[in-house]
């Protein structure tokens, strides 16, 4: 399991924000549906702080 947090400048002072959790491995088909969910559940207001961040 990864999480990555991408925080990229655009051009016209625009920002783009990247939260993803990726599960690989050979149990990801059968790990991924019950841990994605509670691994990601804060995902909104981990954006939302990345995008506040950003516009700082």
């Amino acid at each position: 399991m990864r999480t990555e947090h991408r925080v990229q400048p655009l051009a016209g002072s625009r920002t783009r924000v990247r939260y993803r959790t990726l599960i690989t491995g050979p149990a990801a088909d059968a790990v991924g549906p019950e841990l994605g969910p509670a691994i990601t559940g804060d995902f909104p207001a981990v954006l939302a702080a990345l995008v506040r961040r950003a516009e700082g």
